[in-house]
């Protein structure tokens, strides 16, 4: 049995080198009797509702045969749609003849087409969507006889709107690029909102914009922006984004329409490389580049405290706070901007955040321990102390911030600040004090008495501060003091 074997399996042996040294010698290829034909569509960047699409549609030879077909039709058809959607096709044939169908239809290129063996023909389709999802469209090639040539299917979302970005080449780390966001949409809609967000990369990106009044609106990551806008459609309207990436890398940004309900009605992304900031000279006036976007991105979160939610500006300001420690700030930039940020809370409208800003500016400055009241910083002549964790400043700095008066007793070592109805009497070394408001008078004891430091008379800070109706908030960001005036309560 293993002998018969042997002798078939060198047979067949034989017998496929023979063949093979056949076609080898003749040199000639036998070609399949017909060719055979594919189907390659090519869609937009972008499908949305009640627009005319340009879908171009190309068949061509996938493997050559002897010849081709005659008798040509195409035929189209639409196997799924979103519930009652429908596709509308339009076409020119080789006689310039608009050939138009909805959802199902035949296409002739020419009566009595004839389909060549070798054949690369692209047909530009126009194509309307009438409701937003999921379409699946068919193309099919049949010859005179009904013989189906070729087939292909291909699916396609379509949206109620979408978005387009123009974005700039190299774009460099820390610095602020505009890109361009345009929302395209044939549909009308009333008090939508755009939702937007990094949706991939290892920096932060900080979006920034204005509205019509010229008002600027600053986040970090994400954000929402517009929250009234309405959209008549036709609607085709480009919106400048100020864009700062805090590191190079690959990011991802999407936008989103948004109704109310945070329905999204429309959606885009765009991917966006991001380079390493270019060497500069230390001595060029460029130089400012690796932070100046940021501190841009910081006073407009400064500046825009009523249109803009609280927790993701505070957020915002936090990173942004971080982000500019870690480019190395210079001490021109740290003292600029600390300056900006001086004025924005001189209006005694600083909120927390504001405070905390301040407080990390001042650190960056090697200083610590800085009084603000009633929004103005308060200029000591001699730098405050730490005792029994109480801050101790010279008093008649603070008095005078405050808007009271002030008596020095030498003989009595004693100090009376008075403001209004209210006096405070402080003796130094003694553990406390009397508070006198509309003449009832009441002992307070002290935490720290107060004391004489470089030929200054230094007195407890929060103590004196709240004896005169102020509230003291401490931050741990510089160990900033805030004092504010509390508010009279109208009868």
């Amino acid at each position: 049995m293993k002998k018969i074997l042997a002798v078939i399996m060198t047979l067949v042996f034989l017998l496929g080198t023979v063949t093979t040294a056949m076609a080898t010698n003749s040199g000639t290829t036998v070609l399949p009797e017909k060719s055979t034909y594919e189907f390659n569509f090519q869609l937009p960047n972008y499908i949305i509702t009640e627009k005319d699409t340009n879908v171009a549609v190309t068949f061509n030879t996938l493997v050559l045969g002897a010849g081709g077909y005659t008798n040509i039709r195409y035929e189209i058809s639409t196997s799924t749609a979103p519930d009652s959607g429908t596709v509308t096709f339009i076409a020119k044939d080789n006689a310039n003849q608009t050939i138009t169908f909805s959802n199902n239809g035949v296409f002739t290129p020419a009566a009595n087409f004839t389909l060549p063996a070798v054949y690369n023909t692209t047909t530009n389709w126009t194509m309307n969507f009438s409701k937003a999802g999921t379409y699946t469209i068919n193309f099919k090639a049949y010859d005179g006889a009904n013989y189906k040539i070729a087939e292909a299917s291909q699916q396609i979302a379509v949206a109620n709107g979408a978005f387009i970005f123009t974005v700039p080449s190299n774009i460099i780390a820390a610095e602020e690029k505009t890109i361009n966001v345009t929302l395209v949409t044939e549909q009308d809609y009333s008090n939508v909102h755009y939702a937007f967000l990094k949706t991939a990369g290892a920096g932060d990106v900080i979006f920034k914009t204005k509205d019509v009044a010229n008002t600027w609106y600053t986040f970090t990551n994400s954000g929402i922006w517009t929250n009234d806008l309405n959209v008549t459609g036709p609607y085709n309207v480009s919106t400048p984004w100020n864009l700062t990436f805090s590191q190079a890398g690959t990011y991802t940004i999407s936008f989103r329409l948004e109704s109310q309900t945070n329905e999204i009605l429309a959606q885009g992304s765009q991917e966006i490389i991001v380079k390493e900031a270019a060497e500069v000279d230390e001595d060029d006036d460029d130089r400012l580049g690796k932070t100046h976007g940021l501190l841009n991105a910081l006073r407009n979160h400064l500046k825009d405290k009523k249109n803009t939610n609280e927790k993701v500006r505070a957020n915002s300001i936090t990173r942004l706070m971080e982000l500019l420690q870690q480019r190395n700030m210079t001490l021109a930039e740290i003292n600029a901007a600390l300056g900006e940020l001086q004025t924005a809370v001189a209006a005694n409208d600083g909120t927390a955040d504001d405070f905390r800003a301040l407080g990390k500016m001042h650190e960056l400055r090697g200083e610590k321990l800085c009084t603000y009241a009633n929004g103005k910083r308060v200029e000591y002549d001699t730098e405050p102390i730490v005792e029994n964790e109480r801050t101790l400043v010279p008093f008649r700095k603070i008095a005078e911030a405050l808007g009271a008066e002030v008596q020095w007793i030498a003989a009595e070592k004693k100090i009376i600040v008075t403001k209004g109805t209210t006096s405070v009497t402080i003796i130094l070394g003694e553990g406390t004090a009397t508070i006198d408001k509309n003449g009832v008078k009441t002992t307070v004891t002290l935490d720290v008495s107060a004391k004489l430091y470089k030929n200054r008379t230094m007195v407890p800070l929060r103590f004196l501060a709240e004896a005169l109706d102020t509230t003291v908030d401490y931050y741990p960001e510089g160990a900033l003091v805030v004092i504010k005036t509390k508010a009279v309560k109208q009868i």
